[in-house]
């Protein structure tokens, strides 16, 4: 297996290598769009939950009191309960529907428009109950001046649009009386209803007596007139008779004009077929007729037994002689008779064409008749259908008045008691178990809403899952909190030995070398959030890796940097080489560390804005950037003075300081937001003077102090750890068992066309069958481009300066945001490293 790529010194003036980015695909498929949507929302919800876990006891708590509060209030109030009768109410049927109809539209009295739920809800109806029940002489209806107004207050009704079934409930602080009242209401609503409906049908008798008196008067009169009519125009009345006599002969001429056609058309079949030099007697339609199927089916059999007579006799044979002149008889008859079909189909079609002649003119002639009778008819025939209507009109009027006679006497009530009323046993009013629970959910809700806003609002940066999956920028490093003798110019953590800041610094290197750039702007939200510090480390470290290094302290009105460096400038500075006084080797200063060079003021700039805003400072930044592996700027923070603004038009690669538990959540997006609105691109995020919990503590004692664990440990806590890592191997079903770590790792990844990608990444999870490396998405990749990796040659280091090498198979490739997991399977490794790896997992 190679050599993994391992990071060289670059002579000065030479451009040093990058490593290859991934390439971008340029278009990306629905189905990568669609994860990474499902990712980003997935990202959203963690930063959400994780938001609102950390004050979930006070949200639980606020929740739990909201709800005593309005447990105890509805506790206090006077319950209500509801009684309930459920109605069917049938619709009208088809006769009396009409007969009602014809009242309502003759009537305007008010009440026969009410609907059935207006009748319910009646003060009629109301008034009733109360008269019924005598409730007058029962609190509370005995204090109040208008019972029957709460009645209807109390009142309801719930009508299905499915359904006829009408829902009539009643709601009293009495579950007895309250149950008395609803059956009561229902029975007022029927009696009250029947009342209706007879007062309808008496009406309707009425107006249908007087309505068939003027109808048989209109119809005595258009008789009257109709007879003395007829008795002036006598020959008025036989015109009916006479279009009666024409429309006969009409039809008459229509069916002999049907009948002569089809004749025609056979004569012309047949005079067509004897022009082709065919006997027309041979015609189809001949062979058709009954008597010559007959004659020839006689032929056909006499035809067969003179054929067996043949095989049995000679020719000259009395028997045979008299077979052949049956034969000839039957043929003759045959000819004959379709003779006489052809000439009674020539002597019909004449009979017909005389009928046709002698009928049409007998129409005419009746025409003629006709047309000197109508023009004394027209008078005649308005009188006679006025009689007729108002004849029709009558005998409909008195089938009615006979139908509402039977109605009026016979019809049942529409309306059917479903269920009556029980007495309640719960209140409906005020259901307390619920509301209680509604609000307690409700309050979740909103506390849980409320605590996010005063996250994004107030809360300061206390995770990185707050910068990665809220801000949406990748955490390069994140530095452990040191003591201010050390911080302030004392001990670098560089100078530590092993330990978590100065991995912290070896996975910021990684990522900046990762990201392909040389120049990078150090800033921050507030001020005191490490951006110096930061600064300082790094350079520091780089440099004792054989970097050649430049820090600027661009911060111009803050020279902390400056005296961290231990550097003197003197008239050597910025200020004097933009007046021209010096060039930009003399300002250019060395270090304590070799390798590491400081370019900064002497004393506070007044003027800083107009510095870095001048052509000639942007002028000597980029040329410096060829001279340098590195050039870290110290910025100001973003929000107190533009100079962070001006530096990102310079060198667009920004690194944000985040300092744990002080920088506000809302005022880093505020700032992220600006950079990238001015033009800058956001290299990651630096989470810096993080505090470690015990678990942290645990890891840094268990990798980096002698001894293993400490026995002052809880014994609860490796009974957990054991519990925890059974619990995970019987879900996941694992061959080896993982466990989590944080070991720096380089990778040279082998994609399916044989190109080869550098990246530095880091083994957060290790078996002895492999492991799962993330590291930061810098160029961009996609998921297609992940599925074409097949094998990697890594090269990891374990916490006593040891390596592995190995080679892997991905397994698989998921993008989260902008890291991305890879999961390595061991195809290759070396029984040496293989223990070193079984080692390393026993101590833990």
């Amino acid at each position: 297996m190679g050599e993994p790529l391992r990071h060289q010194n670059v002579p000065e003036g030479e451009e040093p290598k990058t490593p290859a980015p991934v390439e971008i695909s340029a278009a990306k498929p629905p189905e990568l769009a669609y994860q990474e949507l499902a990712s980003s929302i997935e990202d959203s919800a963690r930063f959400f939950w994780r938001a609102v876990s950390r004050s979930k006891l006070l949200i639980l708590a606020a929740s739990v009191l909201v709800s005593v509060f309005v447990f105890l209030y509805y506790k206090a109030q006077t319950p209500l309960y509801r009684a309930e009768v459920k109605v069917l109410i049938e619709p009208e049927e088809s006769e009396a529907a009409q007969i009602v109809g014809f009242v309502q539209r003759s009537s305007q009295h008010e009440t026969d428009m009410m609907t059935e739920k207006d009748v319910i809800q009646s003060r009629i109806v109301a008034e009733r109950v109360v008269e019924t029940l005598e409730l007058k002489t029962i609190p509370p209806f005995k204090q109040l001046q208008d019972p029957a107004g709460l009645i209807l207050s109390n009142m309801s009704v719930d009508a299905s649009l499915r359904s006829r079934a009408v829902s009539v409930g009643f709601l009293f602080a009495d579950p007895s009386l309250a149950a008395k009242i609803a059956d009561e209401i229902v029975n007022a609503y029927i009696e009250i209803s029947e009342e209706k409906t007879r007062s309808w049908m008496m009406r309707t008798v009425e107006q249908m007596r007087a309505e068939a008196a003027r109808l048989k008067q209109r119809l005595d009169e258009d008789q009257k007139k109709l007879k003395q009519y007829e008795v002036e125009h006598p020959k008025v009345a036989a015109t009916d008779a006479l279009e009666k006599h024409i429309q006969r002969l009409s039809t008459e001429l229509t069916k002999v004009s049907s009948e002569k056609l089809d004749f025609k058309t056979q004569l012309e079949e047949l005079a067509a077929f004897q022009q082709q030099g065919a006997d027309v007697r041979d015609h189809p339609s001949i062979a058709k007729d009954p008597s010559i199927t007959q004659t020839v089916h006689a032929i056909q059999q006499k035809q067969v037994e003179l054929t067996q007579l043949l095989t049995i006799y000679k020719e000259q044979f009395p028997l045979v002689i008299e077979k052949r002149n049956e034969l000839a008889t039957l043929q003759e008859i045959l000819g004959q008779r379709k003779t006489e079909i052809i000439e009674d189909l020539k002597s019909n079609y004449l009979l017909l064409a005389a009928r046709e002649a002698e009928v049409q003119k007998e129409i005419d002639r009746k025409n003629a008749e006709l047309s000197t009778l109508i023009g004394a008819s027209g008078p005649y025939e308005v009188l006679l259908g006025e009689a007729q209507v108002s004849k029709t009109l009558y005998a409909t009027l008195i089938e009615r008045m006979d139908k509402a006679g039977i109605l009026g006497r016979s019809q049942q009530s529409r309306v059917k008691v479903l269920s009556r009323a029980r007495v309640p046993r719960k209140p409906h009013w005020p259901q307390i178990e619920r509301n209680t629970s509604m609000t307690f959910v409700i309050a979740l809700a909103a506390f849980s809403y409320l605590a996010y806003l005063f996250f994004l609002m107030v809360k300061p940066i206390e995770s990185e899952e707050e910068i990665s999956l809220g801000i949406k920028i990748p955490v390069l490093a994140q530095v452990p909190h040191v003591s201010s003798s050390k911080g302030e110019g004392g001990e670098l953590i560089v100078d530590q030995g092993e330990g978590v800041g100065k991995d912290a610094l070896h996975f910021l290197r990684a990522a900046l070398v990762a990201s392909g750039q040389r120049a990078f702007v150090f800033t921050s939200t507030n001020p005191s959030e490490g951006k110096t510090f930061v600064v300082h480390n790094l350079g520091v470290y780089l440099a004792r890796e054989g970097k050649r290094i430049l820090v600027v302290g661009s911060d111009f009105r803050d020279l902390r940097l400056r005296a961290r460096l231990g550097v003197e400038v003197g008239e050597k500075c910025i200020a004097n080489y933009l007046a021209g006084h010096f060039e930009a080797k003399d300002i250019i200063h060395e270090t304590k560390e070799p390798g590491l060079f400081y370019l900064g003021p002497t004393e506070v700039l007044k003027n800083a804005v107009e510095v870095i805003a001048s052509i000639k400072f942007e002028q000597l930044i980029r040329g410096l950037m060829s001279q340098f592996d590195f050039v870290l700027l110290d910025s100001p923070p973003v929000g107190l003075f533009p100079d962070a603004m001006l530096l990102t038009n310079i060198v667009q690669n920004t690194v944000f300081v985040v300092r744990f538990g002080k920088t506000p959540y809302r005022k880093l997006a505020k700032s992220t937001h600006e950079i990238q609105k001015n033009g800058g691109r956001l290299t990651g995020a630096v989470l810096n003077d993080k505090t470690m919990g015990w678990q942290n503590y645990y890891y840094y004692n268990y990798y980096y102090e002698r001894g293993g664990r400490r026995k002052f440990l809880p014994r609860f806590i490796r009974e957990a750890d054991q519990y925890v890592a059974r619990v995970r191997d019987f879900v996941e079903r694992r061959k080896h068992e993982r466990f989590k770590t944080a070991l720096p790792l380089e990778f040279v990844c082998k994609t399916s066309d044989g190109t080869e990608q550098h990246f530095w990444a880091i083994a957060t999870d290790l078996s002895e069958g492999g492991m799962l490396a993330e590291y930061w998405n810098q160029s961009q990749a996609t998921q297609g481009d992940l599925e074409q990796i097949k094998e990697i040659d890594l090269k990891m280091r374990l916490p006593n300066r040891d390596h592995i090498l190995a080679k892997g198979e991905i397994t698989r490739a998921l993008i989260r945001g902008q890291q991305i997991h890879l999961g390595v399977q061991f195809i290759d490794i070396s029984d040496e490293d293989r223990a070193k790896v079984k080692e390393l997992l026993d101590k833990r």
